[in-house]
């Protein structure tokens, strides 16, 4: 994979990575691959954690969480597979060129480490999936999407690594907090209580509270709340609706109660709110009602 700079346009130009092969393997419990080693590189996803150990160099990864495994030309390597259950995995095989080039995936591709653990929300695996769908379906200009998607996934996977680098500290948020707030914007306007939120998740009230607050900052309730203002906020510019009509619909038995809950928790009234964000051009705008889009609706992404 080539990246070079056109001096004309300042634009950059990559050749893309070269699949070989590909599949998406459940192996019998108890066999061993290898060691050998290979003349490409080879990406690996473990979608289940399992008791299976990927030895390379003088170390050993032991797969016990959803991963990701890395493998370089000459790198000799051995997979000793479950020794109680079948383990499935998804492998690619590709031709990959980086060592004299300037691509910023040239520390993932060359250098980095041989074990990723894969992120509840990562795009990545679906699109290994939708790699492996092509490339058995063979529709037009099959296998050059299927290069241009294992380049897309190795991007966001060095861009992951390079998070955790720079933010340590930063969090995913668990697939159950997703469906918790998802949950919680779909029936605002019901009267919500923790314990019911808890429930759709699997979790305990306690273990919910905690992990919700730790996440995204604020207790459950305090969230439901929050949650209401913000939809709030929507029908303020994409409706003609009295402050009366939108308190009741986000939820709130009380337009005064709604009217202090506002202030308290955007500094200004509702009005004042409508005023000062008022667009012409969200007014054909329907509100939001989901939370588990990974980007915001009804808002201009700009990419300058």
């Amino acid at each position: 994979m080539i990246h070079t700079q056109d001096k004309q346009s300042g634009l950059f130009q990559m050749d893309i990575p070269q699949i070989e092969m590909a599949g998406d393997f459940i192996i019998k419990s108890g066999w061993t691959l290898g060691p050998r080693s290979l003349t490409e590189y080879e990406l690996v996803y473990f979608p289940n954690g399992s008791k299976t150990k990927y030895e390379v160099f003088d170390r050993t990864y032991l797969l016990n969480e959803s991963c990701f495994i890395i493998t370089r030309p000459s790198e000799e390597h051995m997979y000793i597979f479950d020794q109680i259950q079948p383990t499935r995995h998804l492998f690619i095989h590709f031709k990959c060129d980086v060592a004299k080039s300037d691509s910023p995936l040239k520390d993932l591709i060359l250098n980095g480490s041989s074990y990723i653990a894969a992120e509840e929300t990562s795009f990545v695996p679906r699109m290994l999936k939708h790699i492996l769908y092509l490339a058995d379906t063979r529709p037009y200009q099959w296998y050059e999407r299927c290069n241009y998607l294992l380049l897309a996934a190795l991007a966001e996977l060095n861009g992951t690594t390079e998070l955790k680098k720079t933010e340590p500290n930063s969090k995913i948020k668990p697939i159950q907090i997703i469906r918790a707030l998802d949950y919680i914007d779909k029936n605002l306007t019901r009267n919500l209580n923790v314990a019911e939120v808890a429930n759709i998740t699997g979790w305990t009230h306690e273990h919910f509270t905690r992990i919700f607050t730790d996440h995204i900052g604020l207790p459950p309730q305090k969230a439901i709340m929050y949650r209401r203002v913000e939809r709030a906020c929507q029908h303020l510019l994409h409706e003609q609706w009295s402050i009366k009509q939108i308190a009741f619909a986000v939820g709130f038995k009380d337009e005064h109660y709604f009217s202090r809950t506002f202030i308290k928790v955007k500094g200004i009234t509702a009005t004042e709110y409508r005023n000062k964000y008022a667009d012409s051009r969200l007014h054909h705008l329907a509100p939001a009602e989901e939370y588990s889009s990974p980007y915001p609706f009804n808002k201009y992404i700009l990419f300058s």
